[in-house]
This record gives C-alpha cells, structure tokens and sequence, in this order.
C-alpha cells in the first residue's frame, strides 16, 4: 500500500483511533467508577407547585393570543389575496373588452372612409351604391378576423338597413324605432353610440349594439354604420375563466343597464338596475378604488367586488366573489387553528400534572440517553473497522481479504456456468512518480486513477487493491471474452491519459493480464497467478497494453524460474552451468539474446554472452 506513513484517513474518528490503537483515556476503564455530576448542574425541583400552575396559565394565554394574531393574519392576507386577484382579472378583462370596442371602430372608421371616397350625398346614392353585392363581400371580408363581431350593417337616414353580413339579398326591415340609430339620428352632437342590450329582430339573440353616424361633408345625416356584438361568444369566453364557486363576470352601462354577465342571467340583461341597488355611480366609486364589499344585485349575497371603467366607453367591468367562497380556507384554517390551541391547552394541562413525575424523572432519562448514545458509536465504531478490514485506507477499495471472497463466489458461479474473469493490474512508470513527486503526489495519483478505473467498470463488478500500483478486478457475468478485451482496452486507455495532480502533469500508463474462469483455473490462485503471468506478459510486450493467459506462459515461467535457479548456483559455483548453456542455445552458436524466456533472466542476473562461443561475463556494477 502507498499510503504515506502518518497520513490518517479524515473519515475515521478518533474514538475510533484510540480503540485500534488499544488506547484509553484516563478513568475510562472497565473498573473505573463514574464520576458524579455536580450539584450545580443537576435538575432543580421547583419551589412550589404554585409556580408551575401560574406558568401554564400563562402559557395558555399566550397560545389563545398567539391563535388569535395569526387567525387575523390570515384573514386579512386572504381579504388582500382575493382583492388582489380579483382587481388584476378585472383590469385584464377591461381592457379586452375596451380593445374589443376599439377594433370596432378601426372597422367603422374604415367603413366611413368608404363612404367619404364613394362620394355618397343623398339618401337615393346610399341605397343604391351601398346594396351591391361587392359591399356585401366587403362587409363579409372585414369581419373575418374579429368572430366576436354577430353583425356588421349600413343603415341609411330613413332607418332602412341597406347592407350586412346577416343575409344576402338583404331584406327590407327599419330599424328607425332603435335606441341605437335614434340617438344619433336626434342628436347631431354624438358621433357614436353605444345602445342598451337588445334582441336581434332577426335572429333574437341578445346583442351589444354600437353605432357610428355617417354624415356628408355638409354635415347632414346620411345613416349610420353599425356593429352587433354578439353576447353569446362574450359569454362564452368568460365561461373559460375559472374564478370559482359562485363568482361572477358582468359588463355594465354607466346607466346602470346590464350587458352580459357570466353566469348568465337572461332575465336580467337589458334591464336598468332595481332603486336602491347597485348602480353605475357605485360601480364608478368601486372602480377607482378598485374594490369593496356590497350586496350582490341579482342574489343579495355579499360579495368582495372589483370593478374597472373603460377608458372612453360608459362600460363597466366588475368581478365578485361571495365572502363565504372566499373565506372558505380560512374557515377551515380557523377550525385547524383553534383545535390545535385546545389540544396545546389540554397539553399544557397534562404538562402541569405531570410535572413533577417528570422532573424527578429526568435524570433517569438523561442517563438511558448518555447510554444509548456510546452504544450507538459503539455501533458505529465496530462497522468502521469492519469497513477499514475490507478496504484499503486510501482508495477505498476492496482489499485482499474481500477480494478473495468476492472471487471464491465468481468461481463457485462459474462452474455453474456464469463465466467471470480476473484482471490484474499495474501502474507502468508509476515508481519514478513517487520518486521524482514524492509520496503524497502518488497517493493523489493512486486515487485519480481509481476514480478513473470505477468510471469504466459496472456496478458488479469488483476492483481491489493489492498494493502499491497493483490492482485486481474481479468482472462477473462474462458471455464472451470480446467483452473483457474492450474493457482492459478501455483501461489502458484511460490509464494512459496525462493526469494533472495539483499542476503536475503526470503520465503513467497501465498493464494488464487476464485469466478467464473456468478455462484458465478452477481456482482462485490459480485465475491469480496465470492472470498475472499474463500481466508480465503484457510487460515484456512493451507495457500498455494487455494480454490474455495463454497456456505456454506457464511453460515458460517454469523455464524462467528453471534458468534463474541455474543461473543462481552457476553464480554461486563461479561457473557457468553446462545445462545452462544448452537450455539458452549458446553452446550451439545461437545468441542467447534471441531466446526471449533468456534473455530478460541473463540481464535480470547480470550476466552477458559476448560471443557466440558462449563465454559468459559479469556486467560491472
């Protein structure tokens, strides 16, 4: 392991420390008797019950004000909540609705410049260059865009209606008895109008009429062009406003008469408003302070109303809820409220009873607690060495020991048929690291890379540490060695990327060796050692890459460690040894540099052939 000596992992607590270091601080012992607590820190009974009985009383009442502060706190941020709602959906509705009227005059004004540029004098030019059917089209094409629109006509002095989009030929009917073409028609002063809720003659259908006088440049009365609003798709837009149980949407008339309302309320469209009710002047007062409370008109309920005037239009918009809707959730946060102020009274009751038993209880508690609380960290304690027995210190990895029971369950499941492999590997170049950086630098470096080798491995498989730079990994489920070959090829990969510890830029490298199981060992230390015969393997090939076990590297490590025994006692005997010299090929004239199981021995050794008479020499040094 490359942890530095004296480096302690900052996760392990100092009791911890003292029980694995067999240490204890002083009069912790078995045998060593509990020091007694001061008497200045020991609960004190209370003088008189009296004091105890006065304190919950006061308790009491400061839990009644306490509900009442908060149950009027809540209801006036409800009261400003709905107030604040409702004032935005009024303002938001006035202003579609004055949008609505001012959409309605582009489309007059433009209807009026028709007329100027047709140069329209009398009533005989009205009907007959107004009749046509390209007016009709006209009317037809400018209404397309505003569906809201029911009707669009051009109705002459006399009160005939020329032109419209209801019907085509247009029939002959009067309108002269209609409060929306006789306002303008008796009074010259008013350029436009906008008329009282009526039925349609045509199709009874209630509409909001708005009229605009059309005069020659004389000044004389030439008709009017008008616009039915239609109330049903009024309506039927504010039906898709959800403002909830028992509120309303209505548009009124400064006179009190009321155009639509939501939800409907037939009977009452086109009605001025009943004496001593609502009206517009109200509404008007309503609506520059934008809300206050009143009695309905229709049902008497009382209701929070919001209310917003139209610029330019003697309309207003008002939106009401009935209190009883809008308190509801207070209601129900009242009964909440003061169920939980009984139930804390009955507490306090009960605390006050209790008291006493309590008291003289309490140090019993605080006893069992001191108890429970060292054998929790006993509890503690004891799981953190059994961690710190599985794992290395400074990885965190699987150690030795739990590496090998993870490996005897992977072989146990390969003979039933669930193949597994082993991969040992090994930091190239990581020695001149720690000796060029020092220690600290490597163990930093031994953890990046295991932060890099768990990124390429699964959740089930097993990655341990055996020491120093050597890892192991234990891969389960294999179905076929294509699989393991991409995850050591992934390995030396990620392995080989420069690694930057704390501005040091450091490249390492990896080789690895794999032994599959069952095929190449029924055992763990078997799959061990040939995967790390085929680590060295991997070595010898030129580092960085990985190999497979192959059953000839166990002949040849058998060779190696044959030749390094020969070696050793030709050495030890001060000359070389016949067999030697026959295994390595140089007594037939063959350089023993080409036998590759040779020559990595005769260097490891010290040894050189300078010719091929195999004369042997001692390298210097």
């Amino acid at each position: 392991m490359n942890a530095s000596p004296g480096i302690v992992p900052a996760s392990l607590p100092v009791s911890l420390l003292r029980d694995a270091e067999g240490l204890a601080a002083p009069g912790s012992g078995p045998g060593a008797a509990a020091a007694p607590r001061p008497a200045a820190s020991r609960p004190r009974r209370p003088r008189s019950l009296r004091w105890l009985v006065l304190s919950g009383v006061l308790v009491a009442l400061a839990t009644a004000l306490s509900a009442a502060v908060l149950l009027a706190h809540l209801h006036r941020r409800t009261m400003q909540d709905a107030e604040r709602e409702l004032g935005n959906l009024a303002l938001v509705l006035a202003n579609y609705t004055e949008n609505t009227f001012r959409s309605v005059e582009l489309l007059q004004d433009g209807l009026v410049e028709l007329v100027e540029a047709m140069g329209i004098r009398s009533t005989e030019q009205f009907n007959e260059m107004l009749s046509t059917r390209a007016v009709n089209r006209d009317l037809h094409a400018r209404v397309l865009a505003l569906p809201q629109i029911e009707a669009l006509f051009l109705t002459n002095a006399e009160g005939q209606t020329i032109a419209s989009t209801r019907a085509w030929p247009q029939p002959v009917f009067s309108i002269a008895s209609r409060p929306h073409f006789a306002m303008l028609r008796d009074n010259p002063e008013l350029r436009s109008y906008l008329a009282p809720p009526a039925r349609n003659v045509q199709t009874g259908t209630w509409n909001i009429y708005l009229t605009r006088r059309l005069t020659t440049p004389e000044g004389r009365f030439l008709g009017i062009v008008g616009v039915g609003v239609g109330l049903t798709q009024f309506e039927e837009f504010l039906s898709r406003i959800v403002l909830g149980q028992n509120g309303t949407i209505s548009l009124w008339r400064r006179d009190g008469y009321l155009m639509a309302r939501w939800p409907r309320a037939p009977a009452s469209i086109g009605i001025p408003t009943p004496a001593g009710q609502l009206t517009f002047p109200q509404l008007l007062g309503i609506a520059e302070s934008n809300t206050a409370r009143g009695t309905g008109v229709l049902d008497g309920v009382e209701r929070l109303i919001a209310a917003r005037a139209l610029e330019g239009y003697p309309v207003v918009v008002t939106v009401t809820r009935t209190l009883a809707d809008i308190l509801r959730l207070w209601y129900r946060q009242a009964g909440y409220t003061i169920g939980g102020a009984l139930l804390l009274v009955a507490v306090i009751l009960g605390v006050v009873l209790l008291g006493i038993r309590q008291w003289r209880s309490r140090e019993m508690l605080d006893q069992a607690r001191t108890e429970l609380r060292i054998l929790e960290e006993q509890r503690r304690s004891e799981a953190q060495i059994t961690h710190l027995a599985h794992h290395d210190s400074l990885t965190g990895l699987a150690n030795r020991i739990l590496l090998r029971t993870r490996l005897d369950e992977a072989v146990l499941r390969a003979q039933h048929g669930d193949a597994c492999a082993v991969l040992c590997l090994d930091l190239d170049h990581f020695k001149d690291v720690n000796d060029t950086l020092g220690h600290p630098v490597g163990d930093r470096l031994l953890q990046v890379v295991t932060a890099r080798i768990l990124a390429e491995v699964r959740d089930q498989d097993t990655v341990a540490r055996l020491g120093g730079d050597e890892f192991a990994i234990v891969q389960t489920g294999v179905r076929h060695p294509r699989g393991v070959a991409l995850l050591a090829q992934r390995l030396v990969e990620t392995l080989g990327a420069p690694f930057d510890l704390d501005g040091h830029y450091v490249i390492v490298g990896a080789s690895i060796g794999i032994a599959v199981a069952p095929e190449d060992g029924p055992d763990p230390d078997q799959l061990l050692r040939n995967a790390d015969m085929a680590l060295y393997r991997a070595k010898a090939a030129g580092r960085g890459a990985f190999r497979f076990f192959e059953p000839e590297m166990n002949s040849h490590a058998q060779l190696r460690r044959s030749l390094q025994l020969d070696l050793r006692r030709a050495i030890e005997a001060g000359s070389s040894s016949s067999s030697t010299s026959r295994r390595c090929g140089c007594g037939t004239g063959a350089s023993p540099a080409s036998n590759p199981c040779c020559a990595g021995i005769t260097r490891s050794a010290g040894w050189s052939c300078r010719n091929a008479s195999s004369r042997w020499r001692r390298r210097p040094g």
